[in-house]
């Protein structure tokens, strides 16, 4: 069933507000927000294929029980704008609860006294951050509560193989969380392309000890200190052997948002995308890459494969990702970390 996609009703204040938001920190001559506004009101006419209120399948696992995700979004997006992933990995079985922030994104930032005190602002937003995603999970780690969501006592979840995922300060988001709540959070720590600059030092220096899937890109790569927080925690992180790390080739930040089809041309305008010859390559190989970690997650057996060989979870990731791009016949343009 083709539904309308309708962001939340102040998603074009939003993109406006982050719009001119980053033309100031770039150091660029800004639009009135009222043009922004004005060009994103398309959104309000775009459509999407879904299934509301659908009925849920009987799960094909073992137990007969669902894998679990809960996805905060990025700064100025919304719950809506990540429907392309969040549907290919519902598609395998996952059930995804994807979460809200209502937060000040243009925080006035040429009258702001330093980056610190840019930093200390979206400190403030990301401890709000972390308390409604904290609710969240105990709503899905509520079996109760879940048969009420879902009006059926035939939905269970798999506590044991719970993920965080989240995009861009959704990553700062999680990955703080899953220091602080590591027993809940049972799979594993999905993030795509991290902003961890309003993240406190202290977080660079804690191992999760769960499977960990980081996914940069060439545009945040430029942000310097950013990438030295990132490596940092990555490199933490690899010491397990439970961690994949890598960028795709040109790569920019919107790359897993539905954005990426809604308004290719304007993307590429604007120098957020190469071309738009580029989309269905871009979308394939991040559902494919994405959904190829946690699947392996959910299967994983250190040092076992089916010929009896030993094999990592980075290769086994690879081997499967590389399986589904060549099904799509999809060039692979994954630069892999050596960790």
């Amino acid at each position: 069933t083709d539904i309308q996609y309708s962001p939340c009703p102040n998603s074009n204040q939003r993109f406006a507000d982050v719009m001119k938001f980053f033309a100031d920190v770039d150091g660029k001559k800004a639009l009135p927000k009222s043009l922004y506004k004005l060009s994103l009101d398309f959104l309000r006419h775009q459509y999407l294929g879904v299934n509301k209120n659908a009925n849920i399948i009987k799960a094909e696992t073992a137990d007969g029980k669902f894998p679990v995700i809960v996805f905060p979004h990025g700064l100025s997006a919304n719950i809506h704008i990540y429907s392309i992933l969040l549907k290919e990995w519902a598609s395998h079985g996952f059930v995804i609860f994807s979460v809200d922030h209502d937060e000040e994104v243009d925080v006035g930032f040429k009258r702001l006294e330093s980056h610190e005190h840019h930093m200390k602002i979206r400190n403030a937003q990301l401890e709000v951050r972390k308390k409604t995603v904290s609710k969240i999970l105990d709503i899905v780690c509520d079996p109760s509560y879940i048969q009420q969501i879902f009006k059926s006592q035939d939905v269970a979840l798999n506590y044991d193989k719970l993920f965080l995922a989240g995009h861009s300060f959704g990553c700062g988001t999680t990955a703080e969380l899953m220091t602080q709540d590591n027993k809940r959070i049972t799979g594993g720590l999905l993030l795509l392309d991290p902003w961890f600059e309003s993240n406190d030092e202290n977080l660079l220096y804690k191992p999760i000890n769960k499977p960990l899937f980081v996914l940069r890109t060439d545009e945040f790569e430029r942000k310097v200190n950013n990438r030295r927080r990132v490596k940092m925690h990555t490199e933490m992180n690899s010491k397990t052997g439970l961690c994949f790390s890598g960028h795709f080739m040109n790569s920019m930040h919107n790359a897993t948002t539905d954005t990426i089809l809604f308004m290719p041309r304007e993307l590429v305008l604007f120098g957020l995308l190469g071309s738009v010859e580029e989309v269905e390559s871009t979308i394939t190989a991040h559902g494919a890459l994405t959904y190829s970690f946690l699947s392996t997650v959910l299967e994983y057996k250190e040092g076992q494969t089916g010929t009896g060989k030993t094999s990592s979870l980075k290769t086994q990731i690879l081997d499967k990702y590389r399986e589904r791009l060549s099904e799509f016949n999809v060039k692979d343009t994954l630069l892999v970390d050596e960790l």
